[in-house]
């Protein structure tokens, strides 16, 4: 009883979440530790500093100690440096505001601009120069735990840049970079995986201002269900998604997709079983005289697994299944009908490189903190745009390649020798193209 009487007191006594000093309820800090004038509990040099630290709401134990320049009067020394002086060392805690307990921001670096406003969700920041200031100094700022100003971003150190090693701070505030293998996450520390070098772990529910989203302003109905996904491949992690079909694969890809249209030309659907009378390699010869095999060339070099999206989704092991290319997909194909209407004359290139833009005119980066607003993943710079060409483009040849789309190739490639080598695109779904 005694030991849980003594834990309750030292609950009382001691600040709250390592905070001390008037602004959070004249809390101590524990007997080895120092108050710094911004109200935080630790025994760094910045903690401690003789002429800058708290010897009141310090502990008995601490560094911090009543020195003539501390117990200096106004009148003898008017208060100067110590206001523009702030830590050089990145907060251990950023949280801040009513939620928290009253923990104000402290301000970090040069003129204190990181680590300086209290965001709406309760966030100190910005926390490094790739963050906009905005996020956090702007609407929503909560005014009494910290300032809400517009600063100027302090310039570059002209120090060389030391390097971290991981568990190790990072980024402009330390002006230290991290060795090479690791990456500075945007809370300023050096480590490996997606919490330092991917997108992160947000979840689209989360309300943190300072992450945006890539969304696709065109699409209205895709659902929240499907905006789960929070990590994105980027092409570059997977090798294959880059491959190109060999020319002598891609003769019998091209073989097989001829084959299976000639077998549903003279009949109604699919057959199961091939005639036996009927001769396929002479059947492919003669098409190919017919059509141009180059532009043949444009559709077949399309990964297998995208073949299939359309119309029955994405494949849970296909790089492109995540909500913009959902998105992507609704977004393309709409397109593809609204140029049915004009009947509009395009070859495979010209397509192909019009639908593409069009994705990567869909999705754009915008910040929204409503969850139904978002769509997709987090926006971590670099790597995502890159992502983005390669999933607009793949996701146009998907819609060209859906099932219908495909048992058409024939009939679009002859329409373009009718009309100097374009065809249009009569719709999606039912008869694909101009017959």
């Amino acid at each position: 009883m005694r030991f849980s009487a003594f834990a309750l007191l030292s609950l009382v006594s001691v600040a709250f979440a390592g905070n001390c000093g008037p602004q959070n309820g004249n809390a101590k800090c524990a007997a080895t530790e120092c108050c710094s004038q911004y109200g935080w509990c630790g025994t760094t040099v910045d903690h401690c500093d003789a002429k800058t630290c708290l010897h009141p709401f310090s502990g008995a134990s601490s560094s911090c100690k009543p020195t003539q320049t501390t117990m200096k009067t106004s009148a003898t020394k008017p208060a100067t440096s110590p206001a523009t002086t702030f830590p050089t060392a990145v907060p251990e805690i950023d949280v801040c505001g009513h939620a928290q307990g009253g923990v104000t921001c402290p301000g970090a670096g040069a003129s204190g601009y990181f680590y300086r406003c209290c965001s709406s969700a309760g966030h100190c920041g910005p926390k490094n120069d790739i963050q906009d200031q905005a996020l956090y100094c702007g609407s929503g700022c909560q005014a009494g735990f910290g300032k809400c100003d517009n600063q100027k971003a302090p310039a570059e150190p002209t120090a060389p840049k030391g390097t971290s090693g991981a568990g190790e701070t990072c980024g402009p505030i330390v002006n230290k970079k991290c060795a090479a293998g690791l990456c500075c996450s945007g809370s300023n520390f050096c480590g490996t995986g997606e919490d330092f070098c991917g997108r992160g772990k947000l979840h689209p529910n989360e309300t943190d201002p300072n992450t945006k989203f890539f969304r696709c302003i065109q699409c209205k109905s895709i659902t929240p269900l499907l905006m789960d996904r929070t990590t994105v491949t980027l092409p570059d992690e997977l090798p294959w998604w880059r491959w190109k079909i060999c020319m002598r694969r891609l003769e019998k890809e091209a073989s097989e997709f001829w084959l299976v249209r000639l077998q549903t030309l003279p009949h109604s659907g699919w057959f199961r079983e091939i005639p036996q009378d009927w001769d396929a390699d002479r059947q492919v010869k003669e098409i190919k005289t017919h059509v141009r095999y180059d532009d043949a060339v444009k559709f077949m070099d399309v990964p297998r697994k995208v073949w299939a999206m359309l119309p029955y989704g994405f494949s849970l092991d296909n790089p492109v299944e995540s909500p913009e290319a959902l998105a992507l997909e609704e977004c393309l194909s709409g397109e593809l009908k609204r140029l049915s209407v004009q009947r509009k004359l395009f070859n495979t290139k010209e397509i192909l490189d019009h639908m593409a833009a069009v994705g990567r005119d869909a999705l754009k980066p915008v910040v929204v903190q409503d969850a139904s607003a978002r769509l997709g993943n987090p926006v971590t710079p670099p790597g995502y745009e890159a992502y983005r060409d390669f999933l607009c483009e793949w996701t146009a040849r998907g819609v060209l390649m859906c099932p219908m789309g495909r048992m058409s190739i024939l009939e679009f490639l002859r329409n373009m020798d009718k009309n100097n080598e374009k065809a249009w695109w009569k719709d999606v779904g039912d008869v694909f193209f101009d017959p």
